[in-house]
C-alpha cells in the first residue's frame, strides 16, 4: 500500500497526487521508494471509528 500523500502549497491549498501503476494496476516501487525518501514536513493524524 503505498503512503497517502498531499502536496501543499503555501497557500495551504493542497491536492492528493495519482500515483503511478503498472499494467496490472499495482504501484510502482520506485515511485513508493522515491516517496518514502522525501522529508515529512507535516503530520495530521486522524482517529476514525471503527464499529465491526
Amino acid at each position: 500500500m503505498p503512503p497517502t500523500v498531499w502536496l501543499v502549497n503555501d497557500e495551504g491549498q493542497g491536492m492528493r497526487p495519482v500515483l503511478p501503476q503498472t499494467e496490472c494496476d499495482s504501484y510502482k516501487r520506485e515511485v513508493i521508494a522515491s516517496i518514502e525518501q522525501m522529508p515529512v514536513t507535516g503530520r495530521i493524524v486522524q482517529q476514525v471509528a471503527y464499529a465491526p
